[in-house]
Parts: C-alpha cells; sequence; structure tokens
C-alpha cells in the first residue's frame, strides 16, 4: 500500500508531447562552426601562431595563415589562464564562438586562431563585437597587401 501513495506523489509528465527531435533542430537555424572547421589540436594552434599573421586589438589577437589543404576556413579559439576561472574564460570563448560564426565566410581558406586577452573580460558583447570587426578587418588589409606585394615581386 505504501508504494501505490509514492507512486502517487510523484509529479505527472508534462501534458504537452514532445517535438520529434528532426522538426526541434530544424526550427533553429544552425550557425556552428562543424568539426572540420575549428583547430582542435595543439601542432595545428602552434603552426599557426609561428608562421600567421597578426592583427591586434584592445582585447583579441587574430594570427591567420593560409591552409593549402583545406576548402574551408578552420578557427581555433585560445583563453590564457591570465583571464580568469574556467567559467570566465568559457563565457568569453562561447562570445567568440557566437561572433565567428556570423563572419565564417571570411575564414575560407584560412586558419585562423583568435586569442583573447585579459581586457575581453571588462569588455561587454558590443565592444567585443567591435574589437573582432576590426581585427577582421585589419586581418583583411593586411592579406590583399601580403598578396599585391607578392604580384608585384612576380612582376618584376
Amino acid at each position: 500500500m505504501a508504494l501505490g501513495v509514492l507512486h502517487s506523489l510523484k509529479r505527472p509528465h508534462h501534458s504537452q508531447p514532445k517535438q520529434p527531435l528532426h522538426t526541434a533542430a530544424a526550427a533553429v537555424p544552425q550557425r556552428r562552426f562543424d568539426c572540420i572547421g575549428r583547430l582542435r589540436k595543439r601542432f595545428e594552434f602552434v603552426c599557426v601562431q609561428r608562421r600567421g599573421l597578426r592583427c591586434c586589438t584592445a582585447s583579441l589577437i587574430f594570427i591567420a595563415k593560409k591552409c593549402r589543404n583545406c576548402e574551408q576556413g578552420r578557427v581555433g579559439f585560445t583563453t590564457p589562464k591570465k583571464i580568469g576561472p574556467a567559467h570566465v574564460r568559457n563565457r568569453i570563448k562561447r562570445r567568440l564562438r557566437h561572433l565567428a560564426s556570423y563572419y565564417q565566410e571570411t575564414f575560407v581558406g584560412y586558419d585562423v586562431v583568435i586569442l583573447a586577452l585579459p581586457q575581453a573580460v571588462q569588455r561587454s558583447f558590443v565592444q567585443l563585437h567591435q574589437d573582432f570587426q576590426r581585427a577582421l578587418q585589419l586581418m583583411l588589409l593586411r592579406r590583399q597587401r601580403q598578396t599585391a606585394q607578392k604580384g608585384q615581386r612576380r612582376r618584376v
């Protein structure tokens, strides 16, 4: 008898039926990077950081290196321990992933490491977005200059 009483005390299940996963996922636009589109291994980060082109803003450093074998760009995020505890570093990485998802097509053909500086913690999302856009503009300008300089060297 006691079991029947305990069973009746359980909360009832939700009255609304759950949607199938495929229809619920279709409603949300997918803007996340694939597994292929992310730098994950340490040697990939080190290779980009050694040979890449650097662009700095107040709270971010972009390091970009041309990728020979990839048709889509790859992006990696670095948040050093100097920024703060793990939950703070993870918040900064989530913000950067969100921003990078909107500019995914500009990374095509390049491996990019986005390094967050300690000033990124005090920046609001809007300010971080402005820094992201500024670093991206600097990176694009420097890439254009490099390709223009290479073209002039070949002509001579």
